[in-house]
């Protein structure tokens, strides 16, 4: 499944730079520990980051790339009822049944161990 894969690369980022959530995504997919530094930076955008991230996750133009990585990031930082209600309208939007079946399963299983419970 490509949607949990990433390839894109970016510029590094010189301290004190600001990033919008589009560039945080993309740094996000590089992951060797940048990964941890874009989503620390998203989470501390607070909740315009995460309805950025939201519209992003709406907006049926979005790669399966950048749709992955934005589903992962807010599953750990922005664990809550609004991004995991935008998760399931972009499951519900995968077109080939089979596939969306098997992401449906793989994300309810991913949900059962919802960091809110802890």
């Amino acid at each position: 499944m490509a949607v949990l894969c990433t390839v894109a690369s970016t510029g590094c980022d010189k301290k004190g730079t600001s990033m919008n959530v589009q560039q945080l995504v993309k740094l996000y997919q590089q992951y060797a520990g940048s990964d941890d530094e874009a989503g620390q930076r998203l989470r501390s955008m607070g909740t315009p980051a995460r309805d950025e991230l939201i519209r992003m996750l709406d907006d049926a133009k979005t790669s399966e790339l950048d749709a992955g990585a934005i589903i992962q990031i807010l599953h750990i930082y922005f664990a809550c009822d609004e991004s995991y209600r935008a998760i399931d309208r972009y499951a519900s939007r995968i077109p080939d049944p089979k596939e969306r079946e098997d992401f449906q399963k793989l994300w309810a299983s991913i949900r059962a161990d919802d960091p809110r419970k802890y």
